[in-house]
């Protein structure tokens, strides 16, 4: 075994001469194993859902109450006579079933047995190897499917239900009426102010904001990769045109791209000074679901009562009826089947009050 060391960075490389086939020709092995993980996109999760909006029930049922209040104005009357009736509002029950989500993974003695460990010459591979990389693998898919539970939401009012047995809800259908329509912002008309058709539809968003109770005052509008660029290009020539500059130098300066949510994701965003808005460029795609290159979704960030997330308890002898967990998982040994593990989450991701975003779209 020879030790080498790298110029100038002080990590030991290991190298090794081994045999090659059944030949007497050497070869050289190195340590260095090449590795390709999936990226873990969590802007959407760090943006809309927390604690706050988190529900644990004991059921599958989540259920609520909604009352939508209205306003009256008075009238010209006689002196004898009386005002108009103040119509009476009423409550409405919305109540949707929670569905269940699951994932499981084995650790066989096949998987590890006459096999070495990467990276190494001669080191035997382990079942606890194996059982590690599945325990990462498994953890990294939940938060992957969470992004995909709210990225379906935004984009279709819909929760997402994965192929199981469960209702997928049109929620804007069910709560507000009718289907959701887009503003076209008209990026290709220049006698239009696309800024002010952009503060317009914040405008009516801050408007239902208020109407519904909500303290935040923070807007994102996440971005299709076409809308991003219009606005982009948008905001450079204002900036350009200008001779005061404002956060952004877009003459001299890239866009920002910065990772929101995440450690291993980056995406190109800007603040803009024409309408207050943060442009975010969110092109991922979860298993099919994406975001459309036109499109865009204007929405508060946190907002208390915009998507909630309802946990319900699983079926079993021991948890039935109690306090619902985020997670379950159990683990089964067998001499020979080796280790088996299987999660499930069940939860809802409901848009609650679909009032507050506002969907905006390239003429």
């Amino acid at each position: 075994m020879k030790l080498t060391q790298i110029q100038g960075i002080g990590e030991d490389v290991t190298k090794a001469l081994s045999q090659f086939g059944s030949s007497f020709e050497l070869e050289d092995f190195t340590s260095d194993v090449i590795e390709r993980k999936p990226v873990k996109p969590q802007l959407l999760s760090t943006l809309l859902v927390g604690l706050e909006q988190t529900r644990y029930m004991n059921s599958n049922t989540f259920k609520y109450d909604a009352f939508d209040h209205t306003s009256v104005l008075p009238s010209g009357k006689q002196f004898t006579g009386v005002g108009p009736r103040a119509n009476k509002d009423k409550p409405r029950t919305y109540r949707w079933e929670i569905p269940s989500f699951g994932i499981s993974g084995n650790v066989a003695p096949a998987d590890y047995a006459n096999r070495r460990l990467p990276g190494t010459e001669n080191e035997v591979d382990t079942e606890a190897q194996h059982t590690i990389r599945l325990g990462d693998k498994m953890n990294g898919s939940w938060d992957l499917f969470n992004e995909q539970q709210l990225l379906t939401l935004i984009t279709t009012d819909s929760n997402y239900v994965a192929g199981g047995p469960f209702t997928s809800h049109d929620f804007y259908g069910e709560v507000v009426g009718g289907s959701r329509t887009a503003a076209n912002i008209t990026f290709s008309d220049a006698n239009v102010d696309q800024f002010e058709q952009i503060r317009a539809q914040k405008k009516l968003l801050k408007e239902e904001m208020i109407k519904s109770g909500e303290m935040v005052d923070e807007f994102v509008c996440i971005c299709g990769g076409n809308f991003f660029g219009a606005t982009l290009d948008l905001e450079k020539n204002e900036s350009l045109g200008r001779p005061l500059k404002g956060a952004y130098d877009f003459a001299s300066q890239e866009v920002t791209s910065g990772p929101i949510g995440t450690e291993s994701f980056k995406v190109d965003n800007f603040k803009s000074e024409n309408c207050g808005v943060t442009f975010i460029e969110y092109t991922i795609d979860i298993g099919g679901i994406s975001i459309g290159a036109d499109d865009a979704y204007l929405i508060p960030v946190r907002a208390s009562q915009f998507i909630l997330k309802a946990h319900a308890p699983a079926m079993t002898r021991q948890y039935a009826n109690t306090e619902a967990l985020s997670m379950y998982s159990w683990v089964s040994v067998d001499d020979r089947a080796g280790i088996t593990r299987w999660e499930e989450s069940n939860f809802l991701m409901a848009m609650v009050n679909p009032r507050l975003m506002r969907k905006m779209t390239v003429a």
